[in-house]
This record gives structure tokens, sequence and C-alpha cells, in this order.
């Protein structure tokens, strides 16, 4: 729990930061005029636009604005799919491979041993590594003629453990404490990439907030980080569903 309140404490001054991108700073409330009575200043120039910007901004900022901003995104990001489907998609595994048909009289075991039956199963072998997911660096199919390779580089190497020493002692040597450190950055890297793969222009998974100590479940549900966690839930969920057409 924790950890998860540091992951959404880093995460969430991102997403105000991307709003006010998006609406700008709220609008300053105009001074008021010594001397100047409540009514007159209420009914000036200065004021009523103040009012009429201020409502704008909090509409802008709101999650009924955030869902209209994020609806028009991702109208203009099906388009453009739209415009760019003149090319069929590669599928560069090619179809599975037929199975050979058993002549009459030959036992299921007599023709496995065919050169025939061996020849389809290599090339089923390689067929199947070729379309499982753990391809996903080397994506199966791609609308682009070359396929991107993960910018992870190449898995860390585990270092040697010399003789004679055991263990716990070879996993305080500054070589393993190193491989352990790349080795976690290597496969935060990776996932990230499949994610990207998976998940195209749709952008990360939304953080759920974390609830304050104390708070109940509906209070909580009521919140306007929990509104705009929701929202931005549901429109990365309509981009997602949108990709996998």
């Amino acid at each position: 729990m924790k950890l998860f309140k540091f992951a959404f404490l880093l995460i969430f001054p991102s997403v105000i930061i991307g709003q006010n991108a998006e609406c700008g700073d709220r609008p300053s409330k105009p001074k008021r005029i010594e001397n100047q009575t409540t009514k007159n200043y209420k009914n000036s120039e200065e004021f009523i636009n103040y009012k009429k910007d201020l409502k704008e901004w909090k509409y802008c900022m709101s999650p009924l604005g955030i869902a209209e901003r994020e609806s028009k995104r991702l109208e203009n990001q099906k388009q453009a799919r739209l415009e760019n489907q003149n090319e069929e998609p590669i599928n560069n595994c090619g179809d599975r491979p037929d199975k050979p048909k058993r002549p009459k009289g030959t036992s299921i075991d007599e023709f496995r041993q065919t050169q025939l039956h061996i020849s389809y199963r290599e090339k089923l072998k390689i067929w199947k590594t070729c379309m499982s997911p753990k391809q996903l660096t080397e994506p199966v199919f791609s609308k682009k003629k070359e396929i991107t390779k993960s910018p992870c580089g190449k898995k860390p190497t585990k270092p040697l453990r010399k003789d004679g020493v055991d263990h716990e002692e070879y996993k305080q040597t500054s070589d393993y404490k190193i491989y352990r450190s790349e080795l976690k950055i290597w496969k935060s890297c990776e996932e990230d990439y499949k994610k990207e793969l998976l998940w195209g222009d749709c952008g990360k998974k939304p953080i759920k907030p974390a609830r304050k100590e104390g708070m109940n479940h509906e209070d909580y549900k009521q919140t306007s980080e929990y509104q705009t966690y929701r929202q931005s839930f549901k429109n990365w969920k309509k981009c997602i569903d949108a990709n996998k057409k």
C-alpha cells in the first residue's frame, strides 16, 4: 500500500500539469476598486469576464471536459488509422503447415517415423515458435515493412561464480550486484516495450489513486481524484478495444 501511495504521489502531479497545459492557469479574480459597491463590482465588465473565464476553466478541468478532449483525440486516432489501412498487415510466420495424411494400412507409430511426418513436425515447431507470445519483441503482425526490435538490448549476462565461493558470498560480490541492477532495468524496459506493442498509442494504464485512511468506499468514489481516474481508465479501455479491431 505504501508503494502504491508513493507511485500515486509521483504520477498525480504529472496529471495535474497535463490538465494545466490544456486549460491554462485558474483565472485571477479582479481587484475591487476602493469605495466600489458590491453590486457595481459584480456588474463590472472585468468581473463578468472573470466569471465567464472561470466557468470555462472549471469545465475544462472537470472529468466531463477531460472526457470530451479524450473523445476527440480517440476519434482523430481512429480516423488516422482508417486512412493508413491501405497496406494489409504482414504475417511473417506464414500459414500453419498442413498435416500430411496417413496412408491406409500404416500404423500411427510407423507413420510418425516417415520422413514426411518428421519434416512436418520440424516445420510445425518453427511455425509455433514464430507465433509464440515470446516473440513479442519482434511482432508477428506489422503494417511496417521493417519489423521494429526491442530497444532494450540483450539480456544482461549473469557473472560466473568463482571456485570456492558459496552462494551467499557470491550474491554479495560487486559483479553480481551490478548484474542484478542491470537485469532489473532490462526487465522493466522489456515490460514497458511489450505493453507499448499491445497498447499502441493509448499510453500507460491509468493508476488508481490511493484511498485515504478512515475514508469509506462511497466517499472515496465521490472524490475528484477517483472521478478523474475512472474517466481516464474508461477512455484508455476504449482506446485499447479500438486497437484490437
